[in-house]
């Protein structure tokens, strides 16, 4: 259960690390669409104010993607924990049953063995008087 909580918190930095990734690569892809669309509207501020506000805009949209996407990852994190959780449960109360059989099958083997143990005790005394009785004819 530990290997796969891990192996889970280790797929969510991976998948949280591509994100990053792809939003820095977007990003740099913008920044450079940018500047080359508004080389030639450098001195027009109205034109660069609305380059500017687009751009502002595809990243407010981005964001809003992103954050949809980690929240989905969140929830799928959540869901295989609780799964996990479930099933790490189900595990313990079937080794726990397992362990309760094993502890009755010893009881009764040790009762068995302490049977015998008497029953080897009555012969052992059993043969001791009739060597006795041998002994004396």
């Amino acid at each position: 259960a530990n290997e796969a909580q891990l192996h889970l918190q280790l797929q969510a930095a991976n998948q949280a690390a591509a994100l990053q990734q792809q939003t820095n690569t977007e990003a740099l892809h913008r920044d450079e669409s940018t500047s080359s669309a508004t080389s030639g509207y450098d001195r027009d501020p109205a034109r660069l104010q609305q380059r500017l506000d687009e751009a502002k805009e595809m990243l407010r949209v981005k964001d809003q993607e992103l954050a949809e996407e980690a929240a989905n990852c969140i929830a799928k994190l959540a869901d295989n924990a609780s799964a996990l959780k479930k099933e790490s449960e189900k595990t313990r109360k079937n080794l726990l049953k397992q362990i309760d059989a094993k502890k009755d099958e010893c009881e009764k083997l040790q009762a068995e063995l302490d049977s015998n143990k008497n029953e080897v005790a009555q012969l052992m005394e059993e043969a001791q008087e009739k060597e006795t009785q041998i002994n004396e004819l």
